[in-house]
């Protein structure tokens, strides 16, 4: 295979764009019968490849669901606890513990997952379900929790 000078765009990239229209990711623009690997409209840099027609979201928005209904049940109530004053004996209850566990981690999680989207996606299909599924079981497990042993 022949090497390619550093300042020549990829030969595939130019063929497939010298009989397709094709708008850049980015801004849109039409890249048919480009001679870069860059958009001339916005300047991304530019790849071939193959992807999914549908990606598979399914795991990522069940998983990101079970997040942030934790994160929003536990802020909700935490607020109402701050607001009506809870005594502290609540705080230190197994409700009150499990409501701020439920708080924190909820949130951080959402956060990460929310952030680290494509790498979550790139994780096999299985692996994908099996998370989605436990954070669903730890979402209703600390859910569970606080409801039973919720004495308000």
């Amino acid at each position: 295979m022949p090497d390619q000078e550093p300042d020549q765009p990829p030969p595939l990239l130019n063929q497939f764009l010298a009989q397709t229209d094709t708008p850049c990711p980015l801004c849109g623009y039409n890249l048919r019968a480009l001679t870069s690997d860059a958009c001339p409209e916005c300047g991304e840099p530019l790849r071939l490849s193959v992807t999914l027609r549908e990606p598979k979201l399914l795991a990522y928005l069940a998983t990101l669901t079970a997040w942030a209904i934790g994160a929003g049940a536990s802020v909700f109530l935490c607020s109402i606890a701050v607001v009506a004053p809870a005594p502290r004996s609540w705080w230190e209850s197994l409700a009150g513990r499990s409501v701020l566990v439920m708080a924190l981690l909820s949130t951080i999680c959402f956060i990460i997952l929310a952030w680290k989207r494509r790498a979550f996606c790139r994780i096999a299909m299985p692996k994908q379900k099996a998370v989605a599924v436990c954070s669903w079981t730890l979402v209703t497990t600390l859910a569970i929790i606080i409801v039973v042993n919720f004495d308000g």
